[in-house]
């Protein structure tokens, strides 16, 4: 019998967890073996619970591959010996790291027997008529309402933080909005900080790295799409490779070329520096995106007298907008965000972007984290203003007004 996909995962990773966790239990720090040798038998009912639970995990997989879709009723069976294991694990004299383990166990075991039990009212719950059950959605529901909470409280503690008076990172109250909250941190970073310098060398950086960007990828991508020429399949990898050098790696060669040439300590070598990093992938992202427009559209337009030139300008880019808006943001972004090469290629500080302004705000001894947060809340309005904005263009359509409805 055929087996499915998720049988087959899940019978893997149960060898694979039972092999190492029967390892562990044998000849681990302080393990089995040892406990034995030791007579240390508090010890041993807990190792040997452990070794019961890689034995288990190991027979359910084994259950589950050979006796599908029986083999879940195995499965159940060998998951109460799991979970009894766990529980031993838990309460036994091993060691801290061994007793998390065996309630991380206890509960894991626990879960499982509550999906193998439920698994035909689980079905059933989920698929009542056609489309989306309305038990469906309100879970799907349920867990975005999660996942956005969970991903917005991070940025709500450091609004917090930032309108505390003083520098008080830690606090045992889980409050967004202090009692004693004060805007006198962003007054700080407004008034006594350099932070409009900051910004306004971060904007012409980063708006000089995305137009030039923009322009060399969008040029080189209609001539990789457009064109048959010697190289180009060679050129394209070499593109894409260039890719999987790590940034970090290049800041030495970038640096060495910026220092022969005297493009260190202004912004034409920090720009030329973001843009090798950044074109590349951008030409990949253009060319794709060229390559789904139709020659038609440019052929119709040359026949009624346009140029090369003319209908790339007149056809090609108006339909690419929503690439060349995503080449422009991941420029931009490239460009914004960096710290490594703004650290190495600009030594003045009349020169620093916001990411060097907000790490001299880091002391060896002392942080200013209310300063520091707030400076991070300011920092972000204008790639929230760039995003909406640019909104726009990044949901609509391929090829939207080429053609008449």
């Amino acid at each position: 019998m055929k087996r499915p996909v998720g049988v087959m995962v899940v019978a893997v990773v149960q060898v694979l967890l039972g092999l190492l966790i029967l390892t562990y239990a044998l000849v681990g720090v302080g393990g089995l073996w040892e406990a034995i040798q030791g007579h240390d038998w508090s010890a041993l009912l807990s190792w040997l619970a452990l070794f019961a639970f890689g034995l288990a995990e190991v027979g359910a997989a084994i259950g589950l591959w050979l006796l599908h879709p029986a083999g879940w009723n195995v499965s159940l069976t060998l998951w109460v010996v799991i979970v009894v294991a766990g529980l031993f694990s838990a309460l036994g004299n091993i060691g801290r790291p061994a007793m998390y383990g065996g309630l991380a166990v206890l509960l894991f075991g626990i879960a499982a027997i509550i999906f193998l039990f439920l698994r035909r009212t689980y079905r059933h719950f989920f698929t009542l008529g056609r489309g989306d059950s309305p038990p469906r959605r309100l879970v799907i529901h349920w867990l975005l309402i999660i996942v956005c909470a969970a991903t917005v409280y991070p940025a709500l503690r450091v609004v917090s933080v930032a309108l505390r008076p003083g520098d008080r990172l830690l606090s045992t109250s889980l409050e967004l909005i202090p009692p004693d909250a004060t805007l006198a941190n962003f007054g700080t970073v407004l008034f006594d900080k350099a932070f409009f310098s900051w910004i306004w060398n971060s904007i012409i950086i980063t708006m000089t790295t995305a137009v030039f960007g923009v322009v060399l990828a969008a040029t080189s991508a209609y001539a990789f799409s457009r064109w048959k020429f010697p190289g180009r399949g060679p050129g394209l990898v070499f593109l894409l490779a260039t890719q999987m050098i790590p940034a970090a790696m290049l800041t030495l060669p970038i640096y060495i070329l910026a220092v022969r040439l005297g493009l260190v300590g202004s912004y034409r070598g920090l720009v030329l520096a973001y843009s090798v990093g950044s074109i590349p992938f951008s030409i990949w992202i253009l060319k794709g995106y060229y390559d789904t427009i139709p020659v038609d559209l440019e052929e119709a337009a040359m026949i009624d007298g346009a140029s090369r030139m003319s209908s790339f300008y007149r056809i090609v880019l108006p339909l690419s907008s929503p690439a060349l808006a995503i080449v422009f943001l991941f420029n931009f972004m490239t460009a914004w965000n960096d710290f490594l090469l703004a650290r190495v290629m600009l030594p003045r500080p009349e020169l620093s972007t916001w990411t060097l302004g907000l790490q001299a705000m880091q002391g060896q001894f002392q942080t200013q984290w209310g300063a520091f947060c707030a400076a991070s809340i300011l920092v972000s309005i204008p790639v929230m203003a760039l995003f909406l904005y640019s909104s726009r263009w990044l949901i609509s359509g391929l090829t939207l007004g080429s053609v008449k409805g």
